[in-house]
């Protein structure tokens, strides 16, 4: 055989297996642990189930797989500065080279139409028998995701006013998403774990009056609870002087009513006053008489021996 030949068939044997193995690697799905895999076929649409984890083969080119994460997923919407075309270009720049970032902040009107920006991460799962209906019905699910939840949240937050959107009504707002969110991602089989609101963005002079205000009503608050607990404190005292003062008039109507007691008791028994002098007296004698009548007599010292 020329050596032409021989060159020519190593060629289409080398060439038959290349395309054997390209045949072989776009034949082969690898689903992994965390998704599945939603089968399209170009004659017959999407495959009613979706496969498993796992090494699955797939006719080539007539068929493709769609694979849909069933681990939790994230979409968060960070805030960045600029609200001209420039700074929304920015931005979007800005978040593609953020791993964690799906898009920008959403900026809503709040009741008084003043637009505040929402910085706001959704947790969600796509449960693994709903990934057929909802790869059918949204084929770029994450997008439609996204659209979601800027609708539910220009829907709370334009029912409220922007002093509620700040400091502790944040949480209103949270919760208030969260339920919007549940009941439209419920009707599309998702599943809806968790909607973190991480700042409101309000235009400057407004946070600052609304910091402003906060801070007044806050000294207000202290300079009331400083009043109240010096009126508990001299209420506390002037309770403390009554009782005091109570006492002190017991005690002496006690004492009063003692002496009035042992008063009467003497003068109804004489022998208890004969008592009362034996009970005083030290043992000596008195050293003085008075004889008769002290106006007309003289005093007698009487030398004690």
């Amino acid at each position: 055989m020329p050596i032409n030949n021989i060159s020519i068939a190593l060629i289409a044997v080398f060439a038959i297996v290349i395309i054997a193995i390209i045949i072989a690697i776009s034949s082969l799905a690898v689903i992994a642990g965390n998704e599945v895999g939603v089968v399209y076929d170009a004659s017959g649409g999407y495959k009613a189930e979706a496969l498993a984890p796992g090494w699955h083969f797939i006719t080539p080119i007539a068929q493709h797989v769609v694979k849909v994460p069933t681990s939790r997923q994230i979409v968060s919407m960070y805030y960045w500065q600029g609200e001209s075309a420039e700074g929304q270009a920015a931005a979007f720049s800005q978040c593609e080279k953020d791993a964690e970032c799906s898009d920008i902040a959403i900026s809503v009107p709040s009741k008084e139409g003043l637009n505040v920006v929402i910085d706001v991460s959704v947790f969600f799962k796509i449960p693994a028998s709903n990934a057929v209906n909802i790869i059918k019905a949204m084929p770029n699910y994450k997008e439609t995701v996204i659209a979601t939840i800027r609708s539910s949240a220009r829907k709370v937050a334009g029912g409220m006013a922007f002093t509620e959107l700040y400091g502790e009504g944040r949480a209103l707002l949270e919760s208030g998403i969260y339920e919007d969110l549940k009941e439209k991602f419920d009707r599309d089989g998702i599943t809806l774990e968790e909607v973190l609101i991480r700042d409101v963005g309000l235009p400057d002079q407004i946070k600052a009056a609304i910091e402003s205000k906060q801070k007044t009503e806050q000294e207000l608050f202290q300079k009331k609870t400083e009043v109240e607990k010096e009126k508990l404190e001299a209420d506390r005292k002037i309770a403390e002087a009554t009782g005091n003062a109570q006492s002190t008039l017991l005690k002496a109507e006690a004492e009063a009513k003692s002496i009035a007691l042992q008063a009467e008791a003497l003068a109804k028994n004489k022998e208890l006053v004969e008592l009362e002098k034996w009970k005083r007296w030290n043992g000596q004698l008195p050293q003085t008489y008075i004889c008769g009548d002290s106006n007309s007599l003289p005093l007698i010292n009487i030398p004690s021996q």
